[in-house]
């Protein structure tokens, strides 16, 4: 802008929103930073489980003057994060209907307690052939 615009340098900092400061100076990453990046994604792929916090602890002795903020910086950058384990799946408790001695449909019981079924089909005066009872663990 300034050599197509023939303008100022502080004109055309002022026009777009930055500061001269920025204008003159490019970012550059350090060489620390760089070797702190390999060793952060390393670290990470090797233990899976491990977070940006256990890693900074692995990593203090080997880079004192790290702090935790700056490997979070690094961690969240090249998009890392923990590996959610799978939940376990459980059992569902299905609520079956059934006929009664007259004929009408009636819910089978939902034990919350482990018992057998001949004992919940005893204790409603059901015949244990068709007493099917969902357990919980």
């Amino acid at each position: 802008m300034v050599n197509e615009h023939h303008m100022s340098e502080r004109r055309a900092c002022a026009l777009v929103g930055l500061s001269r400061d920025t204008y003159r100076h490019s970012g550059h990453t350090s060489a620390l930073n760089a070797e702190l990046r390999d060793k952060i994604v390393e670290t990470a792929h090797a233990r899976r489980r491990w977070g940006y916090r256990m890693i900074h602890d692995v990593l203090r002795p080997q880079y004192p003057g790290i702090n935790h903020k700056r490997v979070y910086r690094i961690y969240t950058a090249e998009g890392l994060s923990i590996r959610k384990r799978k939940k376990a799946k459980r059992i569902v408790s299905v609520q079956r209907t059934h006929v009664d001695r007259c004929g009408q449909p009636c819910l089978m019981i939902n034990c919350q307690r482990a018992a057998s079924g001949a004992a919940a089909a005893h204790q409603c005066g059901w015949p244990c052939a068709w007493a099917a009872v969902t357990v919980h663990p």
